[in-house]
């Protein structure tokens, strides 16, 4: 009952975490100028992304970065689109990023317990100075608050938000 509860808690939260798809907006009706992330089926490169000059039935033509010509996208290589929606603040994207670290930290400390507890249960130690399940709880906390700090930093990247758009 415990590891259920526990396994509905972890799920809880990391849909917390996970990114929300909704199709807010459709393509037609983007103004001209908006910033856009284009995912396309198989093409190199997979993912363009650019200022939207134009859409019409036959695909999306978007301003590259840095003065190069445009570049046109098919609409039939098209997987999925996005517009820019913002900045999250620095603050929430290092909280974003950090919640995800912990639970990879916490994940790892507790496959490292686990093989840990096993380990003690086949191979009992009397007399060591610190037995295994010790150990691999004292590794446990640098470990989380590492991927924790790690996240973090990652998620400081990360902080640009992507509204998905539905296409055609």
């Amino acid at each position: 009952m415990r590891l259920r509860s526990l396994l509905a808690f972890l799920g809880f939260v990391a849909s917390l975490t996970a990114a929300c798809d909704v199709a807010a907006q459709r393509a037609d009706s983007l103004p001209i100028g908006a910033r856009v992330r284009v995912h396309r089926h198989d093409a190199p490169p997979r993912i363009v992304s650019g200022v939207l000059l134009g859409v019409d039935s036959t695909g999306l033509t978007l301003a590259a970065a840095h003065g190069a010509p445009p570049r046109t996208v098919a609409a039939a290589d098209v997987a999925r689109l996005e517009r820019h929606a913002g900045r999250r603040p620095t603050a929430a994207a290092f909280g974003r990023g950090a919640a995800r670290g912990a639970l990879v930290g916490l994940a790892l400390s507790a496959v490292l317990l686990g093989a840990a507890l096993v380990d003690e249960q086949r191979n009992p130690c009397g007399d060591c100075f610190i037995n295994a399940p010790v150990a691999a709880g004292i590794v446990a906390v640098p470990l989380t608050a590492g991927s924790t700090l790690i996240g973090g930093v990652i998620g400081l990247g990360r902080r640009d938000r992507w509204v998905r758009v539905a296409y055609p």
